[in-house]
């Protein structure tokens, strides 16, 4: 553990505690895993859990995931860190903020997949949060010659729920979603001068292959695994819930399959739940081949 503190500031709102760890997951095609767990995040209460990169890597893409059932928690800050009090380096460090509704204690864990910075940037595109209860998304496009090998998102408020956070397809030549991150979230109540951004992770280097996998009819809870080729390792993934209102992201997150070792770096498994309308839940895999 590197450090867990009170964070009271750089932030609308009190965010909760946080806790900053490098806990080693493997490695795998030149990719390192690391993770980070607040543990017994108490009921109506928020959490960061923030995944650092080890020394001379930067962020490929990042998730996070929490224990017990699907309505009992959701993500509200799933991105780079951009919390001062926080002092980790944005392209770094992946940062994960929970809300606890259950009666039980839950455990929120972040992830943090990493590479050599040579050949890799992130790129950022927000869009204004104006009303309270609103649909908003924003799209951060990869420069020419790039493709995206994982994403996230940040906003001001602690009260959203978040849609989508996905790779996305611009309509070029292939149809594989390698053109950039988007991002799609209700808006919370009270807070103004608010914004939405969206984080796209490129690269000029990485050969990629884009898996997806898709749950239909959705309610109540959602689950899907878009598993990467033989001999691929996860870069990044991401997780999309469609409709507006009534739905919100849960878990997204690298995971082991059943391969000889334990390293997560074999599918991406996200959880979404419903509270109101029928869903249609995707799951996106980028993998390094």
């Amino acid at each position: 553990m590197l450090a867990g503190f009170a964070c009271q500031a750089a932030y609308a709102g009190d965010p909760g505690d946080f806790i900053v760890d490098s806990d080693k997951q493997g490695s795998a095609n030149g990719l390192a895993y690391r993770s980070a767990t607040f543990p017994a995040v108490g009921a109506s209460e928020t959490a960061f859990a923030v995944a650092k990169c080890p020394k001379r890597k930067v962020l490929t893409g990042g998730g996070a995931v929490s224990t017990g059932p699907t309505q009992d928690s959701r993500f509200i800050e799933l991105g780079p860190n951009r919390i001062e009090v926080i002092g980790t380096k944005a392209r770094k460090s992946f940062t994960a903020q929970v809300e606890s509704s259950g009666a039980s204690p839950l455990d929120a864990t972040s992830f943090a997949i990493c590479a050599r910075k040579k050949g890799l940037s992130m790129n950022t595109a927000s869009t204004p949060e104006p009303n309270d209860n609103e649909v908003v998304s924003a799209k951060a496009k990869c420069p020419n010659g790039t493709k995206v090998t994982g994403g996230g998102l940040t906003s001001d408020s602690n009260q959203e729920h978040i849609l989508i956070s996905a790779p996305y397809d611009a309509g070029d030549p292939d149809s594989d979603p390698d053109d950039g991150w988007k991002t799609s979230l209700v808006t919370g109540i009270g807070q103004p001068d608010r914004q939405l951004r969206a984080h796209a992770f490129c690269s000029d280097r990485f050969k990629l292959a884009y898996r997806s996998a898709t749950e239909l009819d959705v309610t109540g809870n959602g689950f899907a695994r878009a598993e990467c080729p033989q001999n691929a390792a996860i870069s990044g993934g991401g997780l999309a819930i469609s409709g507006g209102a009534g739905a919100f992201l849960n878990g997204s997150y690298p995971t082991d399959r059943d391969d000889a070792g334990e390293v997560p770096d074999d599918a991406w498994e996200g959880y979404a739940g419903v509270t109101s309308g029928t869903r249609t839940l995707d799951v996106f895999a980028i993998c390094r081949k």
